[in-house]
């Protein structure tokens, strides 16, 4: 007579309860905690948002509408508002709240460091039109990570890697005409992998910068922190593997191609430490003071010579370096132009003075950002996201979710160096969307820093207690004979 016993300790909740409250539903009858629910068409609609706008990343479409299809991702925070609206889904803010604050206050403050920088400045109508431009896609990217999330909690990463996928594939298949067909366009591709990057053609073409950079991200959770519990995890994460591996390869950065490898050991390395929190924070600390030996270098020359007697071929970037340095000085009162001022002034100056033949990027996030923000923004970029970031993604999630922001944090930070990846749409997005998501699984599964919702016992109907007692009594009665 065990549930009996139950329902007079007020232990059994019945089956009125468990409809009473369909949203915790299955999860609360085998004791797991509540997982975020919605309908089974969401993540359909959700992974085409993100494929159809990250197509605009094509080349040629990208030439034609610029930045325009990124804002078809605004369709997430409609959704988003729409299950606030109609389900009243506040748990759900309690949940991401800390994390979504500690973004948007990041980001708020450079913003606003950077509107002040614009008046002091006097900064002409360039500067500040890009500048505003490229704050309010970095605000939308923030935003659409954060939106989905509270949308689809834990299983955000998967829906929003399978709408990249889709994109890519599509703009393969949408470049192959103009290059010959489907025969010349992969004899393109296995020239680019066996030359290891000396691509052209085809292979060239699909050297998509902003989305490939997201498959490292990807790469480093499936291998190293994607659940792999059962075996329907497992398949999963081995087509994850697979389809970033293939995408990867087809947008052929080599530098990624190095580091995810050895990004991957040093996560999977870090979370078997008795001490990983104190890694975390080494590695913070070893990012910032290297950036600003890594900023003084570049502008010494030092760097460009060290780089140069390793052998890796600059392709110009040093020249453009060295340009840019009568607009800044290493100093800490030196307090920055303002974003967008690089883009915008900066590289269109050197432009048309003749001393460069078009409007370079600066291929350096590093010195891009002390130039814009100055010697106090560069310690605001820096230490809030390598030392303040891993410490609040540990208070408000868990530990291991502030070891897979640290990773792919770090994958980033190399391209850092060279490349202009820092303020990308794409991987902003990815940035802040991965490790939340990964923190509101490992909330859901293991119940850290959060109170799971219980059912308020109620008693059972007068049909399910009597259905209960004849149980009972047939047991007993097959008991005794």
């Amino acid at each position: 007579m065990k549930d009996v016993s139950k329902i007079l300790k007020k232990q059994y909740y019945g089956n009125r309860s468990l409809r009473a409250n369909s949203r915790v539903g299955k999860r609360l009858a085998t004791g797991g905690a509540v997982l975020f629910s919605y309908p089974r068409w969401l993540p359909a609609l959700f992974i085409a948002i993100i494929a159809v706008s990250c197509m605009g990343e094509d080349k040629v479409l990208n030439q034609q509408f610029r930045g325009l299809p990124k804002a078809i991702t605004l369709g997430v925070l409609v959704m988003a508002f729409l299950v606030l609206i109609l389900r009243g889904e506040l748990k759900r803010l309690r949940v991401i709240g800390g994390v979504s604050l500690m973004y948007i206050l990041y980001w708020s403050a450079l913003s606003l460091w950077s509107a002040i920088l614009w008046v002091i400045n006097f900064s002409g109508n360039d500067a500040i039109s890009r500048g505003i431009e490229k704050m309010l896609f970095q605000t939308i990217a923030v935003l659409v990570a954060i939106a989905a999330v509270y949308v689809f909690g834990g299983k955000t990463i998967d829906y929003f890697a399978v709408g990249i996928y889709i994109a890519n594939g599509m703009i393969c298949l949408i470049e192959m005409p103009n290059y010959g067909g489907p025969a010349a366009s992969l004899e393109s591709l296995f020239n680019l992998i066996i030359s290891f990057g000396e691509g052209s053609g085809y292979a060239l073409a699909l050297e998509i910068h902003e989305v490939t950079f997201l498959f490292g991200m990807f790469l480093i959770y499936y291998l190293v922190f994607a659940p792999r519990e059962t075996e329907k995890d497992k398949r999963r994460n081995r087509l994850h593997i697979i389809f970033s591996i293939i995408f990867l390869f087809t947008g052929f950065k080599r530098a990624l191609i190095f580091c995810v490898p050895l990004v991957a050991f040093a996560a999977w390395f870090i979370r078997r430490r008795k001490k990983p929190f104190t890694f975390l924070m080494l590695i913070g600390i070893f990012w910032v003071v290297f950036f600003a030996i890594y900023l003084y270098a570049v502008y010494t020359g030092a760097a460009k010579r060290i780089i140069k007697d390793i052998g890796i071929d600059m392709m110009g970037r040093d020249y453009i370096w060295d340009l840019a340095k009568r607009y800044y000085t290493v100093s800490p009162l030196y307090m920055g132009q303002g974003f967008g001022t690089v883009d915008g002034v900066i590289v269109a100056q050197m432009f048309e003075q003749g001393l460069v033949n078009k409007a370079y990027p600066l291929h350096n996030d590093i010195l891009k950002v002390y130039i814009e923000f100055g010697f106090p923004g560069f310690l605001v970029w820096t230490g809030a996201q390598y030392i303040l970031f891993p410490i609040l993604f540990k208070k408000f999630f868990d530990l291991d979710t502030a070891v897979l922001y640290m990773s792919i944090l770090t994958l980033m930070s190399t391209t850092y160096l060279t490349d202009n990846t820092a303020f990308y749409f794409w991987c902003m997005m990815a940035l802040r969307l991965i490790p939340l998501s990964y923190g509101v699984y490992r909330k859901n599964k293991f119940g850290v820093a959060i109170k799971e919702e219980k059912a308020k016992w109620s008693p059972p109907s007068q049909t399910d207690f009597q259905q209960l007692v004849r149980e009972q009594m047939a047991k007993a009665k097959e008991g005794s004979t």
